[in-house]
C-alpha cells in the first residue's frame, strides 16, 4: 500500500488541524492559541516526514537542551528543518519540571515541525 502525501510547500497545514489538536494557554491576562504536539506529528506524517532525530545535551546540572531535526521528502529532494529548545527551572514549573529531558525534547520537536509546516 502506498501512502499519498500532501505537498509540504503550498498546503495550508493549519486548516488541517483537528479541534482536539488545538488548545489555549494563559499568559497573565492573555489567552494564547497553541497547537498540540500530537497534531503537529500527525500533519508531519501527512507531509511525508522521512527522518527524525534528536540530540540531548546537558550543559549544566540545571539545564537540558534538545536539538530536533526532521527531513521531509519533496519530489526527489529532502528538506531538513531544525528546532532547538531547553528546559530549566526558569522556564518550566509544576510537575513538568520533574521531566526536563522530555520537556526540552517536546519543545524542540514542536518548534521544528511548526517551522516545517509553516504554522
Amino acid at each position: 500500500m502506498t501512502q499519498e502525501f500532501k505537498p509540504l510547500f503550498g498546503t495550508d497545514w493549519e486548516t488541517l488541524l483537528e479541534p482536539h489538536e488545538r488548545a489555549t494557554r494563559r499568559e497573565g491576562e492573555d489567552e494564547i492559541p497553541v497547537v498540540l504536539l500530537k497534531g503537529l506529528q500527525r500533519l508531519a506524517r501527512l507531509a511525508g516526514v522521512v527522518e527524525q532525530s534528536v540530540v540531548i545535551q546537558t550543559p549544566s546540572d540545571k539545564m537540558v537542551q534538545a536539538i530536533y531535526t526532521a527531513t521531509f521528502l519533496v519530489g526527489d529532494r529532502g528538506f531538513t528543518f531544525v528546532g532547538a529548545a531547553d528546559c530549566n527551572a526558569g522556564n518550566t514549573k509544576g510537575v513538568f519540571a520533574t521531566y526536563p529531558t522530555a520537556v526540552a525534547e517536546s519543545r524542540a520537536e514542536a518548534r521544528c515541525l511548526r517551522k516545517a509546516l509553516g504554522i
